[in-house]
């Protein structure tokens, strides 16, 4: 019912169903005392009719809407827009009209290039982004290295919409496909320079974009050398999920690094299909001399690492990614409780 009628008006419908099945029990047993159902009856079709107001309100909200996907906000704070999706634990998407970075992991997205095994001086690598929200990756990837093709898929058309209105997604570079991430993979004969994977919603995640099948669907969607970057959150010290997927892609890839952002609960998993070295990834990353690139390679650096290990996999077969994310949970809950955790969820 929600996609068709909203969360407030369907709860009004069970409700509205109820009544008249009450209604029409208490009828058909006593076949007296109709009025109280009926008075219900009325009273439900006035609150139908009644404008519900704000879904939720909240300090600077410019647009809220209800998609078949998610609960859409958008809000304005300071000189920065944020793209917030159902519980709003994390920011999908951030834009600033004037700065092409955001201070947070979205910009590691633009140092992938780097982790191929021979990238070109001055690349102009085709993207495929999965998962498009309001479109900072494809804004930064256009601004830094010029009208590159980018490929897009969303699965929700209403978060395309936004990303239009609010977040002034206008590159004509960019392609948008409404469909879901690996789908859209699966169906492309089109090959790509960098994959980069960010249909996260926090705290939860889609398993078929997790597991080694679908890692080795990207492979087979990247250039001889190209790049799979993918953004995995956590929560405190906890990286289990981070570890759980790292390990994945490593079954796929021959060579695996992991970023710590020092921003945000995240990390970014960036994987080669050539294999590569720690230090040569490294000095070509303190080498950079795009004063934007320079930026974001300076707060990099300290966070990266070489992943070596293949313990966990996650399959389409055997997936538990939602049992992962509870533990994580769970554990942060429990840490907050005896006073060794954070105060709040990221």
């Amino acid at each position: 019912l929600i996609p068709w009628l909203g969360t407030r008006r369907s709860l009004l419908a069970i409700a509205l169903l109820l009544v008249l099945l009450g209604g029409a029990a208490s009828l058909a047993w006593e076949r007296r005392r109709t009025w109280l159902p009926a008075c219900m009856l009325i009273a439900l079709a006035c609150l139908w009719l009644l404008d519900g107001g704000l879904i939720r309100g909240s300090q600077g909200l410019l647009y809220e809407r209800e998609s078949s996907y998610n609960y859409i906000r958008v809000v304005q704070v300071g000189d920065e827009r944020q793209l917030l999706l159902n519980e709003g634990l994390g920011i999908q998407s951030i834009y600033r009209p004037a700065s092409v970075l955001t201070g947070h992991l979205y910009d590691y997205f633009l140092l992938a290039p780097y982790f191929a095994a021979r990238p070109e001086p001055k690349p102009e690598p085709s993207l495929a982004l999965i998962g498009l929200a309001g479109g900072t990756v494809a804004h930064q990837y256009t601004a830094v290295f010029g009208p590159v093709p980018i490929d897009a898929a969303e699965i929700d058309p209403a978060i395309v919409e936004v990303a239009r209105e609010y977040f002034d997604l206008r590159e004509p570079n960019v392609q948008t496909f409404v469909q879901d991430g690996r789908y859209f993979l699966a169906r492309t004969a089109a090959r790509y320079d960098v994959i980069a994977v960010d249909a996260y919603r926090t705290p939860y995640i889609p398993f078929h974009l997790t597991t080694r099948e679908f890692f080795e669907l990207a492979r087979r969607r990247l250039d001889d050398d190209g790049v799979l970057a993918v953004n995995v959150g956590y929560a405190g010290d906890d990286r289990t999920l981070v570890e759980a997927i790292a390990d994945t892609v490593h079954t796929v890839f021959p060579t695996v690094y992991v970023i710590d952002s020092a921003e945000d609960y995240n990390s970014l998993v960036l994987a080669s299909v050539q294999p590569t070295d720690l230090d040569t990834v490294r000095a070509r990353l303190e080498g950079l001399d795009e004063p934007l690139l320079a930026a974001v390679a300076a707060r990099a650096l300290p966070g990266l690492s070489r992943w070596e290990r293949r313990a966990a996999v996650l399959t389409d077969d055997r997936a538990p990614v939602e049992q992962i994310v509870h533990g994580i949970v769970l554990r942060y809950a429990l840490g907050v409780a005896q006073g060794t955790g954070e105060e709040a969820l990221p």
